[in-house]
């Protein structure tokens, strides 16, 4: 429970790969994308999101992950130029990319924007040649992951045998960093996993927090 980790959880965003993703067995993103919007349809708080899926290439996940950062800027930062934010989303849009984030400023309220993963993910950042260590550093560094684990695994070995995931899994003063959050599964059932990969498979999650007014 995010609660528990002093944040409160407002509001989820689901974002389908593109077909370029280049998944064995992946159907086309037309379909994904509505399958994700039936079932989140009656939801008060998770949103499908279709600007991934819509480029006719690939995107990185460190480009989603920022693309939606933009977006939660719009949305709740009144400071924000909105002309020259609304020039730079455009030309972002055409070239299908977000070049940088170092220009972003956002206000001491604006909520916190986190990539929930599975641990195949997660392990997946310890491939060589997959990420780019750039890439994993603005992914966690700056906006922060949350990883489901999986039965039998061992995240923590991962994390701390991993120089940019240990560096943000603890942060000064608190026994736990937002950056690199774990949430232990206690529940180790095969078909429930088996779904819970079906559900999930190609969709770049994230969880979006406010921190909660007293700490627990």
């Amino acid at each position: 429970n995010l609660y528990y980790y002093y944040y409160y959880l407002v509001k989820g965003i689901i974002s389908p790969a593109g077909d370029n993703y280049k998944k064995k067995g992946l159907i086309e993103a037309c379909h994904r994308l509505e399958m994700a919007r039936l079932a989140t349809e009656n939801s008060d708080w998770i949103s499908v999101d279709d600007w991934e899926s819509q480029h006719p290439e690939w995107v990185e996940t460190a480009n989603v992950v920022r693309w939606q950062h933009l977006k939660i800027i719009e949305n709740n930062n009144d400071d924000v130029d909105t002309v020259r934010f609304g020039k730079r989303r455009k030309l972002q849009q055409n070239k299908n990319i977000c070049q940088s984030s170092s220009y972003i400023k956002t206000k001491a309220d604006t909520p916190h924007l986190n990539l929930l993963c599975g641990a195949d993910l997660l392990e997946s950042f310890g491939v060589p040649n997959l990420w780019k260590p750039e890439g994993i550093e603005e992914i966690v560094g700056r906006y922060g992951e949350t990883c489901i684990t999986r039965c039998g695994g061992d995240p923590e070995k991962f994390i701390n045998q991993s120089d940019i995931l240990y560096k943000h899994r603890k942060s000064e003063g608190r026994s736990i960093s937002n950056h690199c959050v774990l949430i232990i599964r206690l529940l180790c059932d095969d078909i429930l996993i088996s779904q819970h990969r079906l559900i999930t498979c190609s969709l770049v999650v994230f969880a979006i927090t406010n921190m909660a007014t007293t700490a627990r």
